[in-house]
C-alpha cells in the first residue's frame, strides 16, 4: 500500500502503551507496546516550535521506508517506527575494506531508494532533505529502505525534492568508487560505466517515469533482485551494531 493518513493520539502520553526494554546507541528505544505486544522503535527528541509543527505529521506506508506508525508529545515528542530487527547501514557496509558493490548490485539499491523516495515526494509531498548512506539501511533479507527519520522529514515540511535526487547521484558515485568523497568528485568516480554516467547525468532533473525506464535501472531483477545483496549484510552486521547502552532490569515506561 502507499497511502499515508493523518496521526491521530498526537497529544497523548506514551508511557500507558509503550514499555521501553533498552536504548540502542542514538537511534531510539525498542518499546513493547502492551496492546499489541509487538515491538517498536521509539525515537525521543525536542520539538523546534519555530519551524517544526506536529501538524504535519502523518503515518507513513511503503516497502521501502521504516514506515512512521504514530507520534506522542508529552514535553518531548515521540515518534514510533516499525522495528525490523538488527539492520546495517549502508555507510557502514561501505567501510568494510573487502566491500566491493558490482554495477547490479548499485542497480538494485538505487532502484528500491528511489522507490522510497518517490512515495516521499508525490504522497507525502515532501523532501526527505537527509538522504545518505547512513540513512540507508540494509536488512537480512537484503531488502533496502530509508532509516528511521521520516518523522524529521514531515517536521521539517522541506520542499527541495531535487536535491534529494541529487543526492542520490552521490551515493551512486560512492557506491561505485569507494574514494569518491567530495560531491564534486561525482563526474570523475572510476568504476561507473558510461550507462552509470548517463544516468546519474539525468538523475537530477528527469521523470519518475524516466528514472525508472533508464537502462541502468533495468539491471535490477523485479522478483527478489535484493537477495544479492544478502552477503554484504552478513559481512557487516558483527560490526555494526552497539550493544544496549542499559538493559532494564525490569521493564519500564518511557
Amino acid at each position: 500500500m502507499t497511502h499515508a493518513q493523518d496521526l491521530e493520539h498526537v497529544s497523548r502520553r506514551p508511557g500507558p502503551e509503550y514499555v521501553a526494554s533498552w536504548k540502542i546507541g542514538n537511534i531510539g528505544y525498542i518499546g513493547l507496546k502492551r496492546s499489541e505486544y509487538s515491538l517498536s522503535l521509539i525515537q525521543k527528541r525536542i520539538l523546534n516550535t519555530e519551524w517544526e509543527s506536529v501538524r504535519t505529521l502523518r503515518s507513513t506506508d511503503h516497502v521501502n521506508l521504516i514506515n512512521l506508525v504514530e507520534a506522542f508529545e508529552d514535553g518531548s515528542l515521540y515518534l514510533v517506527y516499525n522495528y525490523h530487527g538488527f539492520t546495517v547501514d549502508l555507510a557502514r557496509v561501505c567501510a568494510r575494506p573487502q566491500v566491493r558493490f558490482t554495477e547490479e548490485e548499485i542497480a538494485v539499491i538505487c532502484k528500491y531508494t528511489i522507490h522510497g523516495l518517490q512515495y516521499i515526494h508525490d504522497i507525502l509531498n515532501v523532501a526527505h532533505g537527509d538522504l545518505s548512506l547512513r540513512n540507508i539501511v540494509l536488512h537480512d533479507d537484503g531488502q533496502i529502505r530509508i532509516a528511521a527519520n521520516i518523522g524529521n522529514s514531515l517536521l521539517k515540511n522541506g520542499r527541495d525534492k531535487r536535491k534529494d535526487l541529487k543526492n542520490l547521484g552521490y551515493l551512486i558515485a560512492r557506491l561505485s568508487d569507494p574514494d569518491t568523497v567530495l560531491r564534486s568528485d561525482i563526474e570523475n568516480a572510476r568504476n561507473v560505466s558510461q550507462r552509470g554516467k548517463d544516468f546519474l547525468a539525468i538523475l537530477p532533473s528527469a521523470s519518475y517515469r524516466r528514472i525508472f525506464q533508464h537502462e541502468f535501472l533495468q539491471q535490477a531483477r523485479v522478483d527478489g533482485g535484493s537477495r544479492i545483496l544478502i552477503p554484504h549484510y552478513l559481512n557487516t552486521i558483527g560490526f555494526a551494531w552497539p550493544l544496549p547502552l542499559a538493559v532494564a532490569e525490569e521493564s519500564s515506561d518511557i
